[in-house]
């Protein structure tokens, strides 16, 4: 909490500073032929602030002697936003969890040995001690937009089929790098590359390699368990979407790319109609996903998908 709160003051600091003048009329801290005489009050006139307020009870009960779990949570934040100048403006924004109550989510199952993996999400899984001062400095950026194209380079939300917020928690996934769209009519084209990211349940920022292995995994094909955490190389990762709308049909088609790792294709085609006073919706959606030379390591044992591996998910909706 303490690094979110010095950060949003420095920059109300320089944004303050920008829109005072000294006793010739000039702008203190700033040449006045170096900005725009506009610029300074723009930002502090005409830019918004965001407060966020969340609260959030979560409760399991198991059969038998497993034990049950519980959990409530509230937490806060704080975003900036500033007006465009020349095409451009900047976001930022905090945000900071407390925890109010909670009922074994540190304690080891005495059946299975095995902690609890659901409302431990509303805080930081990877520090049990720390439950007072959970603080995160989320969105970071800075943004050109002109007509239809838009860039976004620094700390973002993004949102796609496969790869999004997943906002189920106290905080949501967000990711770092660069993010390209163009929408026009009934198109919407985006294209993104992405190095790090901070995930639902932790305050950290990760590497995309090591992310990897951050939430609880399960076994290899060899019956042993999964051992790529730590051990998969990747350079990032890399989203190329494409969305259409036209006469009641909606489709899309996205393709992940994790750099050494894998690759996977999503499309998806529905169609809304109009009956009387109901609403009908039908579509299809399917998945192709196959391994980037090894994985992730040379290694099977160490590898996050097996080398030539593959698989694939067809699915229907009628409603």
């Amino acid at each position: 909490m303490k690094k979110i709160g010095l950060l949003l003051i420095s920059f109300a600091y320089i944004f303050i500073s920008l829109g005072q003048h000294d006793e010739h009329g000039h702008k203190i801290g700033v040449h006045p032929d170096s900005l725009p005489a506009t610029l300074a009050s723009d930002f502090l006139d005409k830019g918004s602030f965001e407060f966020h307020k969340r609260t959030f009870f979560m409760s399991t009960i198991n059969r038998g002697d497993l034990l049950n779990y519980s959990a409530l949570a509230m937490g806060a934040g704080l975003g900036y936003y500033s007006p465009a100048w020349k095409n451009f403006h900047i976001g930022f924004s905090g945000f900071f969890v407390f925890q109010l109550f909670e009922n074994n989510i540190y304690e080891p199952d005495p059946s299975t040995n095995n902690t609890n993996r659901y409302e431990i999400l509303l805080f930081d899984m990877n520090d049990f001690e720390n439950n007072r001062d959970l603080d995160r400095l989320e969105e970071f950026y800075i943004t050109y937009k002109r007509k239809h194209f838009m860039a976004e380079l620094g700390r973002q939300k993004f949102n796609s089929p496969l790869m999004n917020e997943q906002d189920n928690r106290m905080r949501a996934n967000l990711y770092s790098g660069l993010k390209l769209n163009y929408a026009k009519n009934q198109w919407d084209l985006t294209g993104a590359w992405f190095t790090n990211l901070t995930i639902r349940g932790t305050v950290d920022w990760y590497s995309f390699e090591e992310s990897f292995g951050v939430y609880p995994f399960g076994r290899n094909p060899f019956g042993t368990p999964s051992q790529y955490k730590g051990n998969v190389k990747t350079a990032g990762a890399g989203v190329v979407g494409v969305k259409h709308k036209a006469k009641g049909f909606s489709t899309q088609a996205w393709n992940y790319f994790s750099e050494n790792v894998f690759n996977l294709t999503f499309a998806q085609t529905q169609k809304k109609w109009q009956h009387k006073n109901l609403t009908y919706t039908t579509g299809i959606e399917g998945f192709y996903q196959t391994a980037i030379n090894d994985g992730g390591n040379p290694h099977p044992e160490k590898a996050y998908i097996m080398k030539d591996e593959w698989t694939y998910g067809v699915g229907g909706r009628l409603g």
